[in-house]
């Protein structure tokens, strides 16, 4: 995709998105959301969302395009429905035509953006479009949303100056350390990356300015996400505390004082070891999004997106994957991560939102026996496999007989008990079960059970263990999930010398449970 970007420097509003709303209005909503997610709202136009209550709409509609740096035409399979010369853009007075002609004829960079699969043919447009045929377009492809919309802003970033140039306004000191030395993980990646100390009247500083050439999602975002920001930090290898905080405000008014407001990457890496920010070697990020899209994803050494391919309207509702994706398609996909990610990284930080069975599939895919160490932000605190703890905690062990074959049913009761429900779905689907075994922290079934980072690293090497003593006569474990999803991640993370795991989510259904992967162990 080539975009003239001469006009940016002009515009007043930098991205024109034209859409029908009988046709793609849900797309054009889905991209305002996540190009102004990127860079800023005040960037994107979108009528609905951009035109002041009570203003004459006609006049800044063609302003506005007139004034644009790009104008996005959404095209989705019901653009160019109807007979010709009946159809809305046959007629000389719809909007989504008046708009387009107006890029067009001011020379206004045009860029078809085809949604479920829509196609352009000149024989099918009115004359007065017809050049549309003629201009590179993108594609947005269905189960690719998120995805394809984040490559649209790529190049949107790279071909329009001042959306290469647009500086991230308004972070604390903390924040814009933290999001310039991202860069750092990624040698050649950060050139031209700086901050502006904004200095008020009274010679000190309560914000500061991010400037770097193409600025990403979490730039604009870190100040509004505590989590994002926390996943920044650690993904960085940073302290994470308090003390942490202060030091880089003082070190900040320290360059004030010198008369140094600008200050560029090299000297934010130098006063980051001075300050002994550091805590750890920055960690590889993968992040895995099936309910919800991750803004690490942005810069994660490695991405894998089903938000889109899980069932389900809200990330409340997403259980299982969406038809005609598969579990075990998303198993493969998992389990092909270790080769995406840099060999120079041995501890890999998971970002993301996944539910228990697959966080279990993620961790086994990254199992110990490989070498590697993983670490996921949980409620605001590091679970990491490599945290340091004295021994091994041993969970409690309460058994159920079923006698319906030679296998091994394993509960992980922290966060609720699902006993009763596994039995009943063991009965129902008829599965080889011998006993049933629920392993439950000493201190009770609740919510918080697991109270830190030490105690989760304690408890999964003890149920691990604890398992390996049980499945000893058995050939295979069927595995239900009811705790945290780090504690999840931690066991697959140390689910080894055992015997093949079948994992079941938890999907809500009839039957409570489904069989989502099957783990070599």
């Amino acid at each position: 995709m080539t975009v003239d970007a001469g006009r940016a420097d002009d515009a007043e509003t930098l991205i024109f998105v034209n859409y029908r709303g009988s046709d793609a209005g849900a797309a054009a909503a889905l991209v305002h959301s996540e190009l102004s997610q990127r860079f800023g709202a005040h960037s994107v136009f979108l009528d609905y969302e951009s035109i002041p209550l009570g203003r004459d709409f006609q006049p800044v509609l063609l302003g506005r395009v007139r004034g644009s740096a790009v104008l996005l035409v959404m095209i989705g399979a019901r653009w160019l429905v109807g007979a010709a010369g009946q159809r809305p853009l046959d007629n000389p007075e719809d909007w989504v035509r008046k708009e387009i002609i107006e890029a067009l004829e001011h020379d206004v960079p045009v860029v078809p953006v085809l949604f479920e699969g829509a196609t352009l043919s000149r024989d099918r447009l009115p004359p007065e479009l017809a050049a549309l045929v003629d201009l590179q377009y993108f594609e947005v492809r269905t189960r690719r949303m998120r995805p394809d919309i984040t490559v649209l802003g790529d190049h949107l970033a790279r071909e329009i100056p001042r959306l290469r140039d647009l500086q991230v306004r308004g972070l604390s000191a903390w924040e814009a350390v933290v999001a310039a030395v991202q860069d750092g993980m990624h040698p050649g990646h950060g050139a031209g990356v700086s901050i502006a100390i904004d200095v008020n009247q009274n010679g000190g500083f309560e914000h500061v300015t991010l400037r770097r050439p193409v600025a990403t999602v979490i730039d604009r975002q870190v100040r509004h996400d505590r989590q994002l920001l926390h996943d920044m930090v650690r993904a960085a290898g940073l302290r994470d505390d308090a003390t942490a905080e202060r030091a880089v405000h003082e070190w900040m008014a320290e360059q004030i004082a010198i008369g140094r407001t600008d200050i560029d990457r090299t000297t934010i890496e130098r006063a980051v070891t001075q300050l002994g920010l550091r805590d750890s070697r920055p960690r590889a990020v993968l992040s895995v999004a099936t309910l919800k899209p991750d803004l690490m994803a942005a810069q994660a050494d490695y991405a894998l997106d089903w938000v889109d391919r899980f069932e389900g309207e809200s990330d409340f509702l997403k259980r299982r994957p969406l038809a005609p994706s598969t579990w075990t398609q998303l198993q493969a996909d998992i389990e092909a991560i270790p080769a995406k990610l840099p060999r120079n990284r041995s501890e890999v930080l998971v970002t993301g939102s996944l539910r228990q069975a697959t966080a279990f599939a993620v961790g086994g895919a990254l199992r110990g026996v490989t070498g590697m160490e993983v670490a996921v932000n949980q409620r605001g605190q590091l679970w990491a496999s490599n945290t340091d703890f004295d021994n091994p905690i041993a969970p409690i062990v309460t058994e159920r007989r079923v006698d319906a074959g030679d296998d091994l049913a394993v509960a992980i009761s922290v966060a609720a008990d699902p006993v009763e429900d596994v039995l009943a779905f063991i009965n129902d689907m008829n599965l080889p079960v011998k006993r049933l075994i629920s392993l439950a922290p000493a201190g009770g079934i609740r919510d918080n059970a697991i109270p830190d980072a030490a105690t989760a690293t304690a408890y999964t090497l003890g149920c691990r263990d604890a398992v390996r003593r049980e499945c000893r006569r058995h050939p295979r474990i069927h595995l239900f999930l009811a705790g945290p999803m780090g504690l999840a991640l931690l066991l697959g993370h140390r689910w080894n010398r055992l015997c093949p795991t079948v994992v079941y989510e938890d999907v809500k259904g009839p039957a409570v449970y489904e069989q989502a992967f099957t783990i070599d162990a």
